[in-house]
Formats: structure tokens, C-alpha cells, sequence
């Protein structure tokens, strides 16, 4: 499996999206992000002889797995349906996870 982007918030959290060639995107919490990204870029320009690309934004979209096992899509590419994590300041050291959308 490749590695295609790292995608993380500008702010001090801890979440952050891997995109795998090929396959659904992971969502990631550790209180190690600057060295779990660190890490993998490293790693990858060892492997591949070039850089990762990292995105950093306040705003994430990636498309989730869905969870029907009635609905399973390979129609040419992977479906699942769109999520947005939006990152912002709030009043707390610790993540808000605020689910909005399809219930």
C-alpha cells in the first residue's frame, strides 16, 4: 500500500487523515502527530526517493466507508459517502466531535 497524502488541521490537535492509494482513507488520533508525520514522510522519501504530500487545513473532506454490507459499490472505483471534519478553537484542551448530516 502507497501512501498518497497526509492531511491534518493547522491547530494543536490530534487528528489526521491518511489516504491510501486504493483503498478508503484512515482517520488517525495520537498525541504524537508531529512525529507520526514526521515519521511517514521520512519514511516514504527513503522509499520512493520523493516527498509526501502533507495538507494542512481547517477543513478535511474524505469519503467514508459505507456501512451497509448490503451495499457493496465497485463500480470502477471505491463509493462510500463524502465527511467533513471542520477544525476549530474552542474552549477546551480536548476534541468536540460534533456529527451533522444524514442521520
Amino acid at each position: 500500500a502507497v501512501v498518497s497524502t497526509q492531511s491534518t488541521g493547522t491547530r494543536q490537535d490530534d487528528f489526521m487523515v491518511i489516504r491510501v492509494k486504493e483503498a478508503f482513507p484512515s482517520i488517525i488520533e495520537t498525541v504524537f502527530k508531529t512525529e507520526f508525520l514526521t515519521v511517514i514522510s521520512d519514511r516514504f522519501l527513503a522509499q520512493t526517493n520523493r516527498n509526501i504530500n502533507i495538507n494542512f487545513s481547517d477543513t478535511i473532506t474524505y469519503t467514508a466507508k459505507k456501512d451497509d454490507n448490503r451495499m457493496k459499490a465497485w463500480i470502477g472505483s471505491l463509493m462510500g459517502d463524502e465527511r467533513i471534519i471542520n477544525f476549530v478553537s474552542g474552549s477546551s484542551d480536548f476534541p468536540v466531535l460534533t456529527p451533522k448530516g444524514k442521520a
